[in-house]
């Protein structure tokens, strides 16, 4: 169990790390977003790069496909997108 969970929690921390050192160099404040048109990009990868690289990860090192490594990608995001919502409406962000 540990060294399947550094296998996942690895990737998915480089993915953050990746995410906020772009967005140090873009000069945007750590929890802040740009106030440029590619707010929704950012958005997006704020709630996606470690979930990605964590389902790339899962493709490599197991039997899983591409596809369904992706199925779990979509569905990964989409429920940390319905959860920051929630947070928002629950004013607890």
């Amino acid at each position: 169990p540990l060294f399947i969970g550094l296998i996942y929690s690895l990737p998915y921390a480089f993915g953050e790390l990746v995410n906020s050192a772009i967005k140090r160099q873009l000069g945007i404040e750590p929890g802040k977003t740009t106030k440029s048109s590619l707010k929704s990009l950012q958005y997006f990868f704020d709630l996606s790069d470690g979930i990605i690289m964590a389902a790339l990860m899962l493709a490599i090192v197991t039997s899983v496909t591409l596809v369904q490594a992706t199925t779990a990608s979509a569905l990964g995001i989409a429920f940390h997108f319905g959860t920051d919502k929630l947070i928002g409406l629950l004013d607890l962000k």
